[in-house]
């Protein structure tokens, strides 16, 4: 949902996102680091939290399995600047 939210935000504003840059994003901000569209995120944060989340969801009575904080999420989502999201082609002058 991160990934789409980015992808239509970046289409509404006028710019055509580079996947790759999305999905770096993506997983920073739902991994809790640093937002850097040039850097490759860590992966491995962001699955330890899936697994541990799948675990409580398979296990009886533990109650609802929810997202941590949506609204901080979308916050930081929001706050990405669109432009980011896009390559720039440097060979097109």
């Amino acid at each position: 949902m991160v990934a789409s939210h980015l992808v239509v935000r970046a289409r509404d504003g006028g710019i055509e996102p580079d996947p790759e840059r999305v999905r770096r994003v993506a997983v920073q901000i739902l991994s809790g680091a640093p937002v850097d569209p040039t850097s490759e995120p860590r992966h491995g944060q962001l699955g330890a939290r899936w697994l541990k989340r799948a675990a409580r969801a398979a296990m009886p009575l533990t109650g609802d399995v929810r997202t941590r904080d949506p609204r901080g999420l979308a916050t930081i989502a929001a706050g990405v600047p669109t432009s980011s999201l896009t390559t720039i082609d440097t060979t097109a002058r």
